[in-house]
């Protein structure tokens, strides 16, 4: 049988299409419960060895945690911030750091901006898919204003960069 060469984000996206169609709306047990199946084209694109699939649940946990912890650093009580992709080690999950630390090292600090910018860039995306759908004209003004001042904080954090 010829492999499929459907990406797992196209198989996951014909699917909920499916699941739209039929109830309106779709819901991540739903989508477990079709992948269940081993017959199911999601079934693939899910990871079924419960050892890995739980080692991979307690790192989202943990991730979880650590954005919420707060530390003492250097005497002060901080927050840690994610650099995604680690400058000096090889390593693919990232690492957190305190902020204080971080704003102090230049390629570090670059790294977390520009995470920080696809989160501003993730938020404009979605108020734009909110504003093309919005009937109510008050709330398209105040989506517009959340918009325009998106807009202007990130004008603000690329100056802090350059």
């Amino acid at each position: 049988m010829k492999k499929s060469t459907l990406t797992n984000i196209e198989i996951v996206s014909a699917e909920v299409q499916k699941i739209i169609d039929k109830h309106g709306k779709v819901t991540p047990s739903k989508i477990l419960d079709i992948a269940k199946n081993p017959k199911s084209r999601l079934h693939a694109c899910f990871e079924w060895d419960n050892a890995k699939a739980a080692g991979e649940h307690r790192l989202l946990q943990a991730r979880g945690y650590i954005k919420k912890v707060r530390i003492i650093f250097e005497g002060k009580k901080e927050q840690l911030i994610h650099i995604p992709v680690s400058v000096l080690e090889d390593t693919r999950e990232g690492e957190y750091k305190p902020v204080s630390a971080v704003v102090r090292n230049q390629t570090e600090f670059e790294i977390a901006y520009a995470e920080a910018l696809s989160h501003f860039r993730a938020a404009e995306r979605n108020l734009r898919l909110l504003t093309k759908s919005v009937e109510n004209e008050d709330h398209a003004s105040l989506i517009s204003l959340a918009m325009k001042s998106l807009s202007t904080a990130e004008t603000a954090i690329r100056q802090i960069v350059h």
